[in-house]
């Protein structure tokens, strides 16, 4: 079960109902879900007739493409990490850039990230219902996001993934079915207004309090995250108890200690009148007004105690609600800031990878080559049949790297890929020309 649920079903099945209807994350994803390594082997098993030397060859074949996508994936990476330089919250050093430099690199940078996202099948979902104070019913708290020190608040997510968790109801024997969304990579970019454009000298103590750098861009990766999750993640959040909580916790204590002040009414009136008397005559001897001014004394005390058990309980609910929501952030946080970035780019790096493979080797099993609207229904229907994933392949996209790479040629809208030899040999021919500073000879052996 998510660890924190909406604050109702209905507001839960309409923020569902959200991410169906405006497509911001449709059940069709371009997201391949699959290991390398398992695609390698089932394409191999899928490929029946073929020799152990064809087999040898699409393995050289594999193996030069992977590389070759990964020296191009460097120069995006290397991008990507100078334009968040100046971003990076952990920045050391004292010396202090212009906004002018601060706002070219932010808009560098967002435009670096989306485009790598895209290549890494990441869709932008939607988070304005995330904003502000959010009210979350099935643990009683309140979760206040401080927007107002926010320049922009992005999120990314892949992986969709449908569940029904149980909700236990104590006042019904049956736990209820919810309908849940959940998302295998979620990426939160929260990048913090610039000194210039922060309005109040209280939202400058509040950053500098928390040692947050105005300009700042804060990145975080999750895997497994709930959609009513995603509120708990964000930089500066502040989890309060909710008002019914509140609400439950002082009623309990006041009509507590309301019944316990009825039913000792009696002997409360009694020890007061006879503190009264203890305090008119103040003779040593007088035995019975000591004794009861000692148990008035205990009286009160118990109540004191009653008060403060009930604050202590309070507290240690808060406690738990925060250990719960720290242990849930902490096993699904894969990354954060910096360390964000080579995850990005070799997850684009690996969506391209296999795209590329799986539409060059069915074009190579064709023959007679395919068309782009029959190689998208072949691979989706390989991808169903074979993993029983309804996964919406990208076949426009793979079939630009392939011609980009040129082991693939077109004519009249009919793709065709080179034989293994000729496409090895055009990837060495692509590979070696990527630096051409030595024009001297090999060495030869001795």
């Amino acid at each position: 079960m998510a660890l924190i649920e909406a604050q109702n079903d209905s507001a839960m099945d309409l923020l569902v109902h959200s991410l169906e209807s405006e497509a911001i994350l449709p059940h069709r994803e371009n997201y391949i879900p699959i290991s390398k390594i398992d695609l390698i082997n089932d394409i191999k098993a899928h490929w029946t007739g073929a020799t152990p030397s064809d087999l040898e060859a699409f393995h050289r074949l594999d193996r030069l493409l992977a590389h070759t996508l990964h020296f191009e994936a460097f120069e995006r990476i290397e991008e990507l990490r100078n334009s968040y330089f100046y971003l990076n919250p952990s920045l050391e050093g004292s010396r202090i850039h212009p906004p002018e430099q601060i706002e070219l690199a932010y808009s560098n940078f967002r435009k670096v990230l989306k485009e790598s996202l895209d290549r890494s099948n990441f869709v932008e979902i939607n988070t304005e219902n995330q904003l502000g104070e959010t009210e979350r019913n099935a643990l009683g708290i309140n979760i206040k996001i401080p927007s107002h020190n926010y320049r922009e608040v992005l999120c990314f997510a892949r992986g969709r993934i449908s569940i029904n968790p149980e909700k236990r109801r104590w006042y019904f024997p049956f736990n209820k079915k919810l309908q849940a969304v959940r998302f295998s990579d979620v990426l939160l970019m929260a990048a913090i207004k610039p000194d210039d454009k922060l309005m109040t000298r209280k939202q400058r103590k509040e950053l500098s309090k928390q040692h947050i750098r105005p300009g700042a861009v804060f990145l975080k990766c999750f895997k497994n995250m709930n959609v009513d999750d995603l509120c708990s993640v964000y930089p500066n959040v502040r989890v309060t108890l909710g008002s019914r909580t509140k609400l439950w916790t002082y009623a309990t204590a006041f009509g507590g200690l309301v019944y316990f002040v009825y039913k000792s009414m009696p002997t409360i009136s009694s020890l007061i009148a006879d503190f009264y008397k203890f305090t008119e005559n103040t003779s040593a001897n007088d035995i019975e007004l000591i004794k009861d001014a000692i148990e008035a004394g205990t009286v009160l005390l118990v109540i004191v105690s009653f008060l403060l058990t009930q604050r202590v309980k309070f507290e240690r609910k808060y406690l738990r609600v925060m250990q719960m929501i720290n242990d849930n952030i902490y096993f699904k946080n894969i990354n954060n800031n910096d360390g964000v970035l080579s995850y990005i780019v070799g997850a684009s790096e690996e969506q391209e990878y296999k795209e590329s493979l799986i539409a060059y080797y069915f074009l190579l099993q064709s023959g007679s080559g395919l068309s782009n609207s029959d190689l998208d229904k072949t691979v989706e229907e390989w991808l169903q049949n074979t993993y029983q994933a309804d996964i919406d392949f990208e076949a426009d996209d793979a079939l630009s790297k392939l011609q980009r790479l040129g082991i693939t040629t077109e004519e009249n809208g009919c793709y065709r890929a080179c034989p293994i030899d000729e496409a090895l040999r055009l990837l060495d021919k692509k590979w070696d020309s990527y630096f051409t500073y030595n024009n001297e000879p090999p060495l030869e052996a001795d």
